[in-house]
């Protein structure tokens, strides 16, 4: 039987299925299945609403029936983002974002592995570092749930408390510690200097791709030819990406002419080919050789950016195979601004026409097993946190030892 209480939401939501079913018939020229298919929604909502042992909450199976329309594509990177999953996602983007402050990765076997915690964050404050893994927060376990799902469990307002229960790395043994939520700046190019005895060769580090990530990363680049600069690495290990312009604007950086990457879907409006600008170039007459640091957390935005700059011969690639993100995704904002739809419309191709589907091979390959990288990436935040951003140079790290190894020889030619 159903309940009073719920009586005006099935009402309402009942009416809502079936115009849109309607709406939707209309204009596909009366197809009958689509608004038999609204019927079908309408009836399963009510009756799990009415019957399920436990209320549920309306919003939930609303949502939730939008999220499994999104991913039955079958992609990995399409969704639906909920009003607070999207607020989330604007705000990483943005550069600024209430939280915890700490980058993770949904590892294969779904655990979530901590790769680092923000400068100044509550999650540094609290001892969090890279390797932890999160369990639960606030009690909630999370290993195989996607990244969204972790990030809106963690979401809350400035300065209410979070639990966390955290697998140490060194021990192995679960803590559960209590963090205030704060407003956490995103630091896009959090590490600057020289990485040779010499003084010769840059090192600029590239965690993510903001708002000001062109800006910031020119700024460095400008700054380090002035201190005399002869050659550069880019250290893009572990950059997830982020905004599409930005990758395009870095890449534009390093060129005087040439295309960037394209982009090719279904539509007209998703085959498109972006072109280096110049006139704004950080090292101009390709005066200093560079070398890009990539590993399997490098994915979408910095692969565009580490693809473009190998085909057009302005850099080498160093490291490992990356991610092979080469999907392209718009967001359609639903609901007057307050949810959207995360949909993939194209897919990637380099300059040279090489798909980003099955990652990029670098040129000088070197590798680094995962257990001995968390140890790295411990150090390494400890030291640019205490050295004010200055480069991290470990004998352990191959990767970069390769990369000034190879840029050395770049410049001697």
């Amino acid at each position: 039987m159903f309940t009073t209480r719920s009586i005006p939401v099935l009402v309402v939501m009942t009416a809502m299925s079936l115009l849109l079913a309607l709406a939707m018939s209309l204009s596909a020229g009366s197809d009958d299945t689509l608004y038999k298919q609204g019927e079908t929604y309408a009836e399963a909502y009510q009756f799990i609403r009415s019957n399920y042992v436990e209320e549920v909450d309306p919003e939930k199976l609303f949502y939730g029936a939008l999220k499994g329309m999104a991913e039955a594509v079958g992609d990995v990177h399409t969704t639906y983002l909920a009003p607070a999953e999207y607020e989330s996602a604007k705000a990483h983007t943005s550069g600024e974002f209430v939280g915890i402050g700490v980058y993770f990765r949904t590892l294969e076997d779904g655990r979530q592995l901590i790769l680092a915690p923000l400068r100044n964050s509550p999650a540094y404050s609290a001892g969090i570092r890279p390797g932890d893994v999160i369990e639960a927060v606030n009690g909630n376990p999370v290993k195989g749930i996607n990244s969204y799902a972790v990030q809106e469990l963690i979401k809350g307002e400035e300065g209410e408390p979070v639990e966390l229960t955290i697998i140490r790395h060194d021990t192995g043994k679960a803590e559960k510690m209590t963090l205030k939520r704060a407003k956490v700046k995103i630091e896009s190019v959090v590490s600057v200097g020289f990485v040779d005895g010499e003084k010769e060769i840059g090192y600029v580090r590239v965690e993510a791709f903001s708002r000001e990530t062109a800006d910031d990363l020119l700024a460095a680049v400008k700054r380090l030819k002035k201190e005399g600069m002869k050659g550069l690495i880019i250290d893009l290990r572990d950059n997830g990406g982020g905004l599409l312009n930005q990758a395009i604007k870095v890449s534009d950086l390093f060129l005087d002419e040439g295309v960037i990457v394209s982009t090719r879907g279904r539509t007209p409006d998703s085959n498109k080919v972006y072109r280096a600008r110049g006139g704004n170039t950080a090292l101009p007459g390709n005066c200093v050789p560079i070398a890009i640091l990539m590993n399997r957390g490098t994915a979408s935005a910095s692969e565009i950016v580490a693809g473009c700059l190998r085909d057009h011969g302005r850099a080498v690639l160093v490291g490992a195979n990356t991610y092979g993100k080469n999907s392209m995704q718009t967001i359609k904002e639903m609901e007057g601004g307050k949810s959207a739809l995360k949909l993939t419309i194209a897919h990637y191709y380099t300059p040279n026409n090489t798909s980003l589907d099955d990652g990029l091979k670098p040129d000088v390959e070197a590798d680094i097993p995962v257990e001995k990288w968390v140890k790295i990436m411990r150090k390494r935040v400890e030291s640019e946190l205490t050295n004010d951003g200055k480069p991290y140079v470990d004998e352990e790290d191959v990767q970069l030892a390769a990369a000034i190894k190879k840029v050395a020889e770049l410049i001697q030619k």
